[in-house]
Order: C-alpha cells, then sequence, then structure tokens
C-alpha cells in the first residue's frame, strides 16, 4: 500500500497496525494453552503402554507405562511418563541388559537353565 493510500484510510493504517501487533503477538497468545506431546520414543528392547488404553493421541496429563523385554530392565526408577507442557516428564528410560527384567518397577529374577531342573524338581506337589 503507498503512504498516500494509508493516510487517506485511517481505519487501514489502523487495521495494518493492529494486523501486525496481532502477527508478533500471536505466539505468545498460545503458549499458555496446553499442548500434547509427540510419540514416545519407544526403548530398544522395550515398549510403553498408554493409560487409558488403546492410545489416542497423547493430550496434556495423559501417561505412559514403559516395559522392557526379559533380559531387560528399566533404566530408571520411574517406569511412567506424564505429558507435561508438551514434553515427557520424567524423560523416556532405556531397557539396560541384565540378570533379571524390571517391568513396571519390579524386578523380576530369571533362574538360570542349570538351577531349573534342581528349582523345579523340589518344589512340592
Amino acid at each position: 500500500m503507498s503512504p498516500s493510500f494509508l493516510n487517506s484510510w485511517p481505519s487501514g493504517r489502523i487495521g495494518l497496525v493492529c494486523g501486525l501487533r496481532l502477527l508478533v503477538l500471536s505466539p505468545l497468545l498460545t503458549s499458555g494453552r496446553p499442548s500434547n506431546c509427540s510419540h514416545p520414543l519407544v526403548p530398544e528392547h522395550g515398549g510403553f503402554r498408554c493409560s487409558p488404553s488403546p492410545c489416542r493421541g497423547f493430550p496434556p496429563k495423559s501417561f505412559i507405562r514403559f516395559f522392557c523385554e526379559p533380559g531387560y530392565h528399566i533404566s530408571s526408577k520411574e517406569p511412567n511418563s506424564k505429558c507435561r507442557h508438551g514434553k515427557w516428564f520424567p524423560p523416556i528410560p532405556a531397557c539396560i541388559k541384565g540378570h533379571g527384567t524390571k517391568e513396571f518397577g519390579v524386578l523380576l529374577h530369571v533362574i538360570p537353565p542349570q538351577m531349573r531342573q534342581h528349582s523345579i524338581s523340589s518344589l512340592p506337589l
């Protein structure tokens, strides 16, 4: 628009100024709104379950529970993450190779093959 056009139309100048202010302030206006989390990374040798199940996006305050394959355990004490302000908290854990598997925060010990015969035969029937 030419300056002479803006001078002849006061509402045009006001509209232009208001439009520019709105454009500059738009990120600030939307920053207070809760945002969804992205699909969480799946730990190698593990996975996650949604609460509630099945997963239908990841809105704020949604929970996921991590688990590991047999022979691996979760690297953190907390197997749950919650969507807060568009990020998962606590961060996504890793599955670490070990002698047991830690699923849902409980360490389950695996009986070595050489001990299985003795363990099973010694059980009362």
